[in-house]
């Protein structure tokens, strides 16, 4: 394959912040299988995020209740049913033990006017509709699994007053990946291209909303129907891919970016986290440019053992 589109500028580097930076925005989408690890993340951005900076966590209505235990003068917890379509229906859970069973049931599983929507691509349409509504000029998705581990840094998102996109140039051309830039070609109406020369998926990755309402006003153009309804006819599509095509390939986006490498998350993918010389070695790996870390949710640990982590990350943050 040969990567689609033209290429992206060059990472223009992490200037001084111009007086009209953007404001910053934290976007969680979790459940209540979640919310011990959203708790974690929610201290976290309380404690290393400056005042002005919004924190919403979106989960479904169901899960309200539970959640409002994090709302703060800024956190807020809102039902992802309010930010959808009303004729996507919410179908009941299975019980605990089949969730367990079955991961592809640990989420919502939802009834729409274009049949059963699967947890997975109903989570990348809440997404989506999460970041467009956020009253920001920079969302930054952080997963229920990430923490913040040293004070959020304004420039570091959009240098230059250009929202950061990551995307770490030839990677990500996975067999199970490649399909998902051939849907992204498709939904933006772009000849076929089964790779876009980059990997965009990650973790705290930054958005801009209104670069999300143009590439969602795209594929509502393209598709010729409500772009919720397009998504959720998709048996597979990446909502990274997605945007990172549209914000650094596909020339049809209309706010500059400012393309980076850097991750801004140290992920405890690939690492060892369950001995202490695995958790040494990852602490150790740790570097300037990490905002926060995630140690992923399938890896198992106790709250007490990610707790342990996330406050050695800390550390050695404050070392750098």
């Amino acid at each position: 394959s040969r990567p689609c589109g033209p290429a992206s500028p060059p990472d223009p580097g992490n200037p001084d912040l111009p007086a009209d930076t953007p404001r910053i925005g934290i976007l969680t989408c979790s459940f209540a299988g979640d919310f011990h690890l959203c708790r974690t993340l929610a201290r976290s951005v309380e404690r290393f995020a400056a005042p002005d900076v919004l924190h919403r966590i979106v989960v479904p209505r169901r899960d309200l209740a539970l959640f409002e235990a994090l709302a703060g003068p800024r956190t807020e917890i809102i039902a992802q049913e309010t930010l959808l379509p009303r004729f996507f229906l919410n179908l009941p859970r299975p019980p605990g033990a089949i969730r367990r069973a079955i991961p592809a049931l640990r989420r919502e599983i939802y009834l729409t006017p274009v049949g059963l929507v699967r947890g997975w691509i109903m989570q990348q349409i809440v997404k989506f509709a999460a970041a467009a509504a956020m009253p920001c000029g920079v969302v930054i998705h952080a997963d229920s699994d990430t923490c913040l581990i040293r004070p959020l840094d304004p420039a570091a998102l959009a240098p230059g007053g250009r929202v950061r996109l990551y995307a770490l140039p030839g990677e990500g051309r996975l067999d199970t990946h490649l399909p998902w830039h051939v849907a992204a070609a498709e939904l933006l109406g772009l000849p076929p291209c089964d790779y876009f020369g980059a990997d965009y998926i990650g973790s705290l990755i930054t958005w801009n909303p209104e670069s999300v309402r143009a590439l969602l006003a795209r594929v509502e153009s393209v598709a010729g129907r409500p772009w919720t309804r397009a998504l959720a006819r998709r048996w597979q599509f990446s909502e990274y891919i997605l945007y990172g095509a549209y914000a650094g390939r596909s020339g049809l986006c209309p706010m500059p970016h400012a393309p980076s490498s850097r991750s801004l998350c140290h992920s405890s993918w690939g690492h060892d986290v369950h001995s202490p010389e695995g958790v040494a070695r990852f602490v150790a790996a740790l570097e300037p440019h990490h905002l926060g870390a995630d140690v992923q949710s399938t890896e198992g640990l106790d709250a007490p053992a990610r707790e342990a982590i996330f406050a050695a990350l800390e550390a050695r943050a404050a070392e750098l």
